[in-house]
């Protein structure tokens, strides 16, 4: 591909994001405020209202906020004082304006390491997908998540090939952000120092731009410690999803994990197996001992220790369950906008996972180090939220990720299409060819 294919794609993109983006605003605002912030939005929005206010991370002003990760409520804090508590056409312009120029940034440094034809087809699905709408029109972690992931993405493939230390602190600066976001990614600096290593990147850029996170979350502790005790996130959220998970090795039958993905995803029926038992949506129906637990001196510890012992004497139900949690993270985000954007989004995503697969199927050939990196964020994502509690939203932090292993998948299929017309179209060559 010419250069000027890119540029001329990357103009058509950007013209469909903005004028799809502006034919969705009028509905969006369309909605009931209470809609737009209820649920888990209540809490970024109520806590960014009293960091406007009184300059104080609160839900009521008064208690210090130490339930959630500061990082979303802190982007809405800063829109609403410059332009207004609540303001959703500055909260949904903003939102889309920071994934525009962090996909415009991964795109610039993905094009350069893996070719026009690569970038293109990424091109196509950044900008393109519905589920980047979905994300853009709701006031969730999320979307702002996959901002920042992708500004560190980009930062370190450019790091490894022109290393710099202003390139190590973005990156560091854009990974603790992300991490401040959305706190489940906290280890994943761990297996980022293995996958450095294997990309080739200097050991003192790696220090650099894993020290900055590592800073950023203890600076977080701390100032909780101020009002308490020294807590990254408190034991309660813990106590909860591991007593889920203990109940469910402990209740489900060994197909209903499958029972309760079809009930959700299809049939919209839970008559094989309760709701209340396949995700914490509702009334959760834990183990009798929870309640109890939760009364004890130590409450919420005791409920993870208890949770812990009971996961391990059922451990291998606690993989077999797994497994079918693995399946539904990597499900279409649907369920969010009605059934055209359930079919929209479900052949969009179909197509992602296509391109995933034709990358492992030429990996051998087409393999470059730096895909690790996406490897890597895919790998830590689907496990964590397996181990713990997943559901498709849980998986669009890493949305690029996946959108740039199809992008290389794709590519390598075109490759050996032309190679094989090429071959067709000149037989001697072809012939003459040792064996």
């Amino acid at each position: 591909m010419s250069r000027t294919r890119f540029h001329t794609l990357l103009l058509v993109c950007s013209l469909l994001f903005i004028c799809i983006w502006a034919a969705l605003l009028p509905g969006m605002l369309a909605l009931d405020p209470t809609i737009t912030f209820g649920n888990d939005t209540s809490d970024y929005h109520g806590a960014a209202l009293h960091i406007v206010r009184e300059g104080f991370y609160s839900m009521d002003g008064i208690q210090p906020m130490m339930g959630r990760e500061p990082g979303y409520s802190m982007f809405l804090g800063t829109l609403y004082f410059l332009f207004g508590e609540g303001n959703r056409i500055a909260i949904y312009g903003a939102q889309a304006m920071l994934y525009f120029a962090a996909s415009l940034f991964f795109l610039r440094e993905f094009r350069k390491l893996y070719g026009e034809r690569t970038a293109c087809i990424a091109l196509m699905m950044l900008f393109l997908l519905p589920p980047v709408f979905y994300l853009i029109f709701k006031v969730y972690r999320e979307g702002i998540a996959l901002s920042f992931f992708m500004l560190f993405g980009a930062l370190l493939l450019s790091l490894t090939r022109q290393p710099s230390i202003p390139k190590a602190i973005g990156a560091g600066t854009a990974l603790g952000a992300a991490i401040l976001t959305y706190i489940s990614f906290l280890f994943l600096p761990i297996l980022l120092i293995a996958s450095g290593y294997f990309m080739k990147i200097r050991m003192r850029y790696m220090v650099i731009m894993i020290a900055i996170p590592i800073i950023a979350v203890s600076g977080w502790g701390m100032r909780n410690a101020a009002y308490g005790d020294f807590r990254i996130m408190p034991i309660a959220r813990a106590a909860d999803v591991w007593t889920m998970r203990a109940t469910q090795v402990t209740a489900l039958a060994p197909l209903d994990p499958f029972h309760c993905i079809v009930s959700r995803y299809f049939t919209h029926q839970f008559d094989r197996v309760p709701a209340n038992l396949c995700r914490p949506e509702g009334q959760f129906a834990y183990a009798s001992w929870f309640p109890a637990c939760m009364d004890e001196p130590e409450g919420a510890r005791s409920c993870v220790r208890k949770a812990h012992a009971e996961i391990f004497r059922h451990f291998p139900t606690f993989v077999w369950q797994s497994l079918f949690w693995i399946l539904e993270y990597h499900f279409p985000n649907v369920n969010g906008w009605g059934r055209i954007y359930n079919l929209l989004t479900a052949g969009a995503e179909i197509l992602v996972y296509i391109g995933c697969g034709a990358f492992f199927l030429t990996l051998r050939k087409h393999w470059q180090r730096s895909s690790l990196l996406f490897l890597t964020i895919i790998f830590y994502g689907t496990s964590i939220f397996a181990l713990t509690q997943s559901l498709p939203r849980y998986r669009m932090p890493t949305l690029f990720c996946y959108i740039a292993i199809s992008a290389i998948g794709y590519a390598a299929l075109i490759e050996q299409r032309n190679t094989i017309r090429s071959s067709l179209s000149n037989p001697h060559t072809s012939a003459a060819s040792p064996r």
